[in-house]
């Protein structure tokens, strides 16, 4: 084999090594890329809808409880919009439940909204008793009310739990995903090294051995 030919096969070999490592790099950092824009545009924005669901319900129960303790019926609107804020985000859930066909998680926030909905009922009749009728007959009321707040609660904290796994399972891949990355290209870029270091030793040797010889 001529010098020439060597020279082409080291330049070759460490050619196709650094070729194949663009292309795995590529392939892992497009992965990378995938989940982070999911987390920024669907996991993280769902965690913060979630736990703003959550403070909403609490919302609402404060404000009905409040006209319940003062008769002042300014209460009723501030709960309303609470409740409102509530509903618009449910939408954002459904929506997205929808368009990953995901019908199971579609049914379960459906039934929250329903539960919501009798929730918020109950808690406006609470008050109104309370303003209408007094204390005796708004403690009555007030029961069934605090079993329907601690229902609807109940579901909306599992629902946040999971937003909340889903991000952080998410965020692990990605850290998982770039581990990997930094691990191969240290590796394949050890191996080009390698490959380098070896041809060239291994042709250095054939010239100096061709010069003794001449």
């Amino acid at each position: 084999m001529t010098i020439k030919r060597k020279l082409q096969l080291s330049g070759g070999v460490t050619a196709i090594v650094l070729v194949a490592l663009s292309i795995v790099v590529y392939v892992l950092v497009s992965a990378i890329k995938e989940k982070a824009e999911h987390v920024k545009g669907e996991s993280l924005p769902f965690v913060l809808a979630a736990n703003d669901m959550k403070f909403q319900v609490c919302q609402v129960q404060q404000f009905y409880s409040d006209v319940g303790a003062t008769r002042e019926e300014d209460g009723l609107k501030e709960a309303d919009e609470a409740a409102e804020k509530f509903l618009k985000t449910v939408l954002k859930f459904k929506e997205m439940y929808k368009n990953e066909n995901d019908n199971k998680a579609l049914a379960r926030i459906e039934q929250i909204e329903k539960d919501f909905a009798a929730y918020r009922q109950e808690g406006k009749t609470m008050a109104e008793t309370y303003v209408k009728h007094g204390t005796e007959a708004g403690n009555k009321v007030m029961e069934g009310f605090d079993i329907k707040a601690s229902k609807i609660a109940g579901l909306v904290e599992e629902l946040v739990k999971e937003q909340d796994g889903e991000a952080r399972d998410m965020i692990g891949q990605i850290y998982d995903s770039s581990t990997n990355t930094l691990v191969l290209t240290l590796v394949f870029s050890s191996v080009a090294i390698g490959v380098t270091v070896v041809l060239g030793m291994w042709i250095l040797s054939k010239i100096m051995g061709s010069l003794m010889e001449d």
